[in-house]
């Protein structure tokens, strides 16, 4: 079938189109003897001219202004690849965090073997025996970082699952004068949600001071004193009532009532200012003098009570009862014998609107008038 095929002559359609194949090759062959427009002899030119002009500036060396700006880029480049080294070997599997310590040296340094000795060394020396992870061995009292601390800071980290290098960088502790009260902030973030910078999380309000003292390697003692104070104030016509040193009485929101020691006077008069009523006053500020834990108060308002002096066994009227006699002093409208009148009577001590009386007619039991 396909040699005989091959006797068969082209049909109508196979002719045309090679006809058509023909013409069109004639005529791409006859284009090839004509020579370029105009216009394309132009582009031609300025393309060349354009690729003499790139080829000519290899040739020229880079401009100051280009040798400063690749300078630059160098060193961007070399910071970025630095960054990139650091953040790469802190990414380590494990934790960070930071560890509350007792503690009146804030940390304001790395802590790492070979440091320069110091007073804060001691301090965390204290810390990391009081809490049981020193070293067998390791001295109570040094200011070196040497590597018994070193190990020791290396066996606090493992029992709190922190990521285990030896060192304590700055922000691995937070040393504060004793127990802590912690307390979240409003913008304390829920997972998923992004942190930003200069957003406090937390704070931390320290409640007591803790003084430690080392025996021995095996025992450590610790003394607390309370670091609550009330903030208060009183009118500056009642300053005589108070001084630094006084003792108050302070009754809790539960109406308990602890004792407490006047620690500061303000000595500058406060006004009222024109949205405000009021005398002028001067602030206070009052240290608790119990041992009980009151943390649970923070923030609580309470009431303050100062006694300068202790009258017993005396007469006392309401305050409003007493009336000021022309020639000077107080006098007293008493009843008896159906009338009224009037008597001289002198004053002591006043407090919760009452005052000590007493005169040659002041009687217990005596009835007296009251103005509404």
């Amino acid at each position: 079938e396909s040699r005989a095929a091959l006797d068969e002559g082209p049909t109508d359609k196979e002719l045309t189109q090679a006809i058509k194949a023909l013409e069109s090759a004639m005529e791409s062959r006859a284009a090839l003897d004509e020579g370029p427009t105009d216009k394309e002899l132009t582009q031609a030119t300025k393309a060349l001219e354009s690729a003499m002009e790139s080829r000519a500036a290899l040739d020229e060396g880079p401009t100051d202004k280009e040798l400063i700006q690749a300078q630059y880029s160098l060193r961007s480049a070399k910071m970025s690849k630095t960054l990139a080294a650091t953040n790469f070997d802190e990414l380590e599997t494990g934790y960070f965090g930071a560890v509350l310590m007792f503690g009146k040296i804030p940390a304001w340094r790395k802590f790492i073997y070979g440091m320069t000795p110091g007073q804060d060394v001691q301090q965390l020396r204290e810390n990391i025996i009081a809490l049981g992870y020193a070293s067998p061995g390791m001295e109570m009292e040094s200011e070196r970082f040497d590597k018994d601390m070193e190990e020791s800071v290396k066996r606090m980290q493992t029992d709190l699952g922190l990521i285990v290098t030896g060192i304590l960088d700055i922000g691995d502790v937070v040393f504060l004068s004793g127990t802590t009260l912690v307390e979240s902030s409003v913008n304390f973030p829920v997972i998923g949600s992004e942190i930003l910078g200069n957003n406090n999380l937390l704070s931390l309000t320290p409640l007591e001071v803790i003084d430690t003292k080392m025996v021995t390697n095996e025992k450590v003692t610790t003394t607390s004193r309370s670091s609550q104070v009330i903030e208060t104030a009183i009118e500056v016509s009642d300053q005589d009532l108070i001084w630094i040193g006084a003792e108050v009485r302070i009754e809790l929101p539960d109406e308990d009532i602890v004792l407490g020691k006047v620690q500061n006077i303000g000595s500058v008069a406060i006004i009222p200012q024109s949205n405000q009523t009021g005398d002028p006053y001067f602030e206070v500020t009052i240290i608790s003098q119990t041992d009980k834990d009151l943390h649970q108060w923070t923030g609580a308002p309470v009431t303050v009570s100062v006694t300068k002096e202790i009258a017993k066994n005396v007469l006392s009227v309401p305050v409003s009862a007493l009336l000021a006699l022309l020639g000077g002093g107080y006098g007293l409208e008493v009843i008896a014998d159906g009338t009224t009148r009037l008597i001289p009577v002198g004053v002591g001590i006043y407090a919760d609107g009452w005052v000590e009386v007493n005169g040659d007619e002041v009687r217990e039991g005596t009835r007296i008038v009251l103005p509404k």
